[in-house]
């Protein structure tokens, strides 16, 4: 317990001296702007409520791009699409099988921002695409579900135009009920 508490500690200092060193002039911010972001991370799945009868891994990569405006300093809006992949499975003993589930998100965010730090609760369309290569023969199916999600960034400015945000985020897929939690790093550019 010791040692978690002294994590959280040197997390919450590091945090409290990027923002005094994180001068940049946020009246700058409080005027509307258009931002691109483009981000890079990994997804676990958190829990299984759903049975899978073969030793699938559920984590991996991410990749995902927003096109968003902030409107004030307190509240913006983006459009966001990407890559999520959910799970892969390879057996080669007894024959080649591969099989992949991953997800294309469609998907429009609310943000609400506060210092450096924001909330996002999104809700969208997620384009599951399977993938099935089993002893030669290969199947490909695609459907879409609806999903929500929400996230905590950091964020910290580089220059008045570019900023790197370190952000969590919780998904569901509704009609696979998948639970994931994604890391990013995002690279984010006012317009």
């Amino acid at each position: 317990m010791k040692i978690i508490t002294k994590h959280i500690f040197l997390i919450l200092l590091i945090v409290l001296a990027s923002e005094k060193a994180n001068s940049i002039n946020t009246d700058s911010l409080s005027s509307a702007k258009l931002f691109l972001e483009i981000g890079l991370g990994i997804s676990d799945e958190l829990a299984a409520d759903h049975q899978i009868n073969y030793p699938a891994t559920t984590s991996g990569f991410s990749l995902s791009g927003n096109i968003g405006y902030r409107f004030n300093s307190f509240f913006g809006c983006s459009l966001e699409s990407g890559f999520i992949q959910l799970s892969h499975y390879s057996n080669e003993n007894n024959g080649i099988v591969n099989m992949t589930l991953n997800a294309i998100p469609i998907q429009a965010n609310v943000i609400i921002y506060f210092n450096n730090f924001n909330l996002s609760a999104s809700y969208g369309m997620y384009n599951l695409l399977t993938n099935i290569n089993a002893f030669g023969d290969i199947s490909r199916s695609s459907s879409w579900n609806d999903g929500y999600s929400a996230s905590l960034a950091y964020t910290y400015y580089l220059t008045d135009s570019f900023r790197l945000s370190g952000e969590f985020e919780y998904i569901y897929i509704t009609n696979i009920d998948r639970n994931i939690l994604r890391i990013q790093l995002y690279l984010g550019y006012w317009i």
